[in-house]
This record gives C-alpha cells, structure tokens and sequence, in this order.
C-alpha cells in the first residue's frame, strides 16, 4: 500500500464534496485515454485496458488537497484543537519543520544490547558476514539493495561478502550520524502528526453535500451487506470444503463488520471533548498521544473498536484480524474511482471489489486449520511463481505475495482471494443488477462496443492499474506487482475468458486453473436415462 509519505495520486484528488464539471464525463474520457486498443486482450488485458496510463496521467501529490482543507478556515472553526493545528499549519509555512531523531546514545545502546558480540565496524571476515540467517537478522530485509541482501535469489558476484560489510558498516554509520529530517513540505508534516485532524476536516467538507454523502453511505453499506450474502452463499454451497469448515468459515464471516468515513468520533461534541488536550508543543513526539489517545478514550467510554480510521490517503484498505473490522480511505470514495451517481457496474468493480478483497483476507490462513484449503494455496503459489519482471531478471515471490494474491481472487464464488475478490463482486454485480432497471453507463469510441460484462473487467484493470508495479517491487512486498494482479485475478477466472472469447491456453484463459471454492463439475457418461421420468 502507499504510505502518506510515498504516496502519489495518479490524477488530480477531486474530493465527493466539491461541486464542479460532472465526473462521469471526465470518468469516461479518462477511461478512453487508458486504454491501447490495439493490443490483444486475451494476451495482455494490462496493456489493453491501461497501456496509455502513463500519459494520460498527471502525476500531483495529495498534500494539495490537505493544503486546501487547512487554509479553509469555515472548515470545523468552531474546535480548539483545529484551531490549533491550522495555527502549527502556518507557523510550519513560516519555518518548515524539522524532526528531531532519537539521540545518538539511544542508537548505541540499541546496538550493543541487540548485537552484543560484534564491534562496530565489522571486519568481513567477521563470521556474521558469511552466515546469511545471522546476516538477515542484522540488516533490515527492507533495504532497497536486494543484490547485496538477497544472495540466495540472485546471481552474486565473488565480492559478496566485502559489501555486506561495506552495507552493514555504512548502516551503522548513518545511525551514530546526529542530523535531523527535514520534510519535504508542510502538508507532508501534518499529515503525518495530525491525520485525525485531517481526517475530520475532510469528513465536514464532504458534509456540505449532505444528501450526496448519505448516497455514498447508503451505497456503501448496500453493497458490504450483498457482499456479505454472495460470500456466504459461495461458502455454503461449495464442492471443496467439509460441511465443519464450511460452518468455520460462515461464522467468522459473520463477525465481519465494515466502516464507513464517519466514524462517531467525528461527531463535533464527541470530536471537541476528545482532542481538548491537543499537544501542539511538540507535534513529533506527540503524534501518538495526539492521535491514538483520543481514540483510546473513545473507545473506553463507549466500548468500541475505532482504532483504525480512514485516512486522507490515495487508496488504502485494511482488515484486520483482531476485531474482523474492514477500513477504507479516502481514496475509494474519490474521483477516478467513485461517484455516487455512477452506475452499478461501475462501483462493483471499484469499491465492492476492494470490499471483496478485504473480505478474503478471513479465509487467507485456511491453509493452517484446514487440509481441503492446503491445496488451493499450493495451487495459487504455483499459478503466480512464473510472473517476472519484464525488464530484469527477477519474478515474482509468490509465496511472500499469496496473503494479498488470495483475497483478489475471491470476486466471485469460483475463487479465493484476489482469485475471490474478484469473483465475489462480479457475482455480485450480476445479481444485484438482475433486480434493478438499467442505469446510464460510461459511453465513448470504445467504450460504446463494450457489453457490461466486459466494462466490469475494463473498469477493475483500470483501477488496479493504479496500484504499484515492477520498478516499485521488491522481495519483501506482500503484494504482486499492477499487472501480475490484474493477470493473476483475471486469468483464473473463467468469466473474464467468456467475456473477451479468449482462446483455452491463451495468456488469460489458462488450461490449469486453481479452484477456490468449487471443483469443476465432471459428467457422469455412465448415466442412463431408463429409470429417469423427464415428465
């Protein structure tokens, strides 16, 4: 996922409460220029649908949007500790911050305590040099020079060990190095010591259309409960689980609960007595009292769970395990993704496969509690092992990725995680659309020869587009790069090859697919008719 302090939003953030020209139209212009009609979808669907992504795109940062909810001032003007942080705001505009590090003797004796062993600086010859578990442990498997830290997967030169030390060594250096981090602005300031704060300036500004903001909470809540009903019933009647794991899986769906951009701390009177003791002094230290205590508070006065809440970033989601809750940010709720007014289609294949996929991460550890699921996993590691980077010699882990490769599968009910994301919203979709009168849908050159069915696929590709690829990948990322995940969801899919009449063996119709929930259905020849009434 991006983080606040990476994130870069591939289109001008339109917030749902700014009037303005109508999305759909910008909506259906922005999808025509994705897409490179001229490549073949059943080959490379990832070029087809967002080949000309990178030009039609105008790379911008979110922190104009931040910037505009500060310096609004009819923005929540009535709250002391608004008041505040929109005053640290332009003091910040004045004399950019700095971050004021850990002192160094801190870091020494972090090291010594952890590492009580080995002197710094080590010598190459030092055994932890040449030990690549001990080495592992010592240097933080997130450091972007994967040639030095992964010799195991990569093709190493002799000097291997030499700069695992020159690595380690310059580490260490850095750390005893007392200098402090500037940022990079001051939005990027405050959004990462005040989110709460931003969080209840966006929701307010997305309250002055209220009966849009009570569409997009109806839409949200419609959409979570026929999620919940289509999971269930793909669970209940499928062909690979026992009838004990099935009830299992049923009861921890259950627990599932979904929330929404307005949480009830956000109310003003809840607001206005949580964050009273708002710590301006020192914003740095105090970004977790000033953030996670007021929620704290909350939730010990009124015995919730509101740890999590959704921040102003591009496009963000979480479940977690703890309390089955599933979170979204901003993002899934903005243009290009979302309108209220967009047709279903549309949304399924946004927002409710995003609901989908969170909801899949339930059943990702399966494979630990249940032999039937073991399987499945083996399969989907399999099915994705083979994806490589097509500009460098390296592929994917499927093995580190299967936790977010699962819940994209799961959109319908013949998948699992992002193999049921996918087939649960598409599901979905279908039968949700079944009840409802046809709604105006995306129109173009292009877009005009699509059915729904190939508009639902489209739109997804598109959307998932937008998340990170192979120059951001690294051996340590949980999730697949762009266009192995829209690959991955869409090629063991059956519905996406009857949709584009794509070839048995071509790129996106595989012969070998993994079940999730249902094993293929294989005819009886040996049946006969003769004691069988067709009346």
């Amino acid at each position: 996922m991006v983080s606040p302090s990476q994130a870069m939003v591939l289109s001008k953030i339109v917030s749902p409460s700014e009037p303005g020209p109508s999305k759909s139209s910008f909506k259906q212009e922005l999808m025509e220029k994705m897409m490179n009609s001229t490549a073949d979808p059943c080959k490379d669907f990832f070029e087809y649908a967002a080949g000309q992504a990178d030009e039609v795109y105008v790379p911008t940062t979110m922190y104009d949007d931040i910037r505009s909810l500060l310096m609004d001032l009819s923005l929540a003007y009535q709250i002391e500790s608004i008041q505040k942080i929109r005053k640290v705001y332009t003091d910040c505009l004045v004399k950019p911050q700095y971050e004021d590090p850990t002192s160094i003797e801190t870091w020494v004796m972090k090291a010594v305590n952890k590492f009580p062993d080995i002197q710094f600086p080590i010598d190459e010859k030092a055994p932890i040099m040449t030990n690549f578990t001990a080495y592992i442990a010592l240097v933080p498997v997130d450091t972007t020079n994967f040639t030095v830290m992964m010799p195991d997967i990569l093709t190493e030169s002799p000097d291997l060990i030499f700069r695992r030390a020159q690595l380690v060594n310059a580490l260490f250096q850095n750390l005893m190095h007392r200098r402090t981090y500037k940022y990079r602005s001051c939005e990027q300031f405050m959004d990462e010591t005040y989110p709460l704060y931003i969080q209840k300036l966006a929701l307010d500004r997305a309250k002055r259309r209220l009966s849009n903001f009570q569409n997009m909470q109806i839409q949200f809540f419609t959409y979570a409960n026929i999620l919940m009903e289509e999971v269930e019933n793909s669970i209940r009647y499928s062909n690979t689980r026992s009838d004990l794991v099935k009830d299992y899986m049923i009861n921890l769906l259950r627990k599932n609960t979904f929330g929404f951009l307005d949480f009830p701390i956000f109310e003003n009177s809840n607001f206005i007595k949580y964050t009273a003791d708002l710590n301006v002094e020192n914003p740095l230290n105090g970004r977790n009292w000033n953030n996670f205590r007021p929620l704290l508070k909350f939730n010990g006065d009124h015995g919730g769970s509101y740890l999590q809440f959704p921040w102003l970033k591009t496009d963000d989601a979480q479940h977690s395990r703890l309390t089955n809750g599933n979170f979204f940010t901003w993002g899934y709720f903005e243009y290009p993704k979302y309108d209220s007014a967009w047709s279903p289609v549309m949304h399924f294949s946004s927002l409710a496969f995003v609901m989908a996929h969170e909801l899949g991460h339930n059943f990702e550890l399966l494979n630990v509690t249940s032999p039937e699921h073991e399987a499945t996993t083996e399969c989907i590691i399999h099915f994705y092992s083979k994806q490589c980077d097509p500009k460098r010699p390296r592929c994917l882990m499927s093995a580190k990725t299967y936790f977010e490769d699962f819940p994209d599968q799961l959109v319908s009910k013949h998948s699992t995680k992002t193999f049921s994301g996918i087939r649960w919203a598409y599901s979905a979709y279908r039968r949700y659309s079944l009840s409802r009168p046809l709604e105006p849908r995306p129109r173009g050159r292009n877009l005009d020869k699509f059915n729904d069915d190939q508009l639902f696929f489209l739109n997804l590709a598109q959307n998932m587009a937008s998340f990170p690829g192979w120059d951001d990948y690294s051996f340590n990322n949980n999730h697949s790069p762009n266009s192995v995940r829209i690959w991955g969801s869409m090629a063991n899919f059956p519905a996406f090859g009857s949709a584009f009449s794509c070839p048995v063996g071509s790129n996106y119709n595989p012969r070998l697919k993994c079940p999730i929930f249902n094993m293929p259905t294989k005819p009886d020849f040996n049946l006969s008719s003769r004691n069988i009434s067709l009346a």
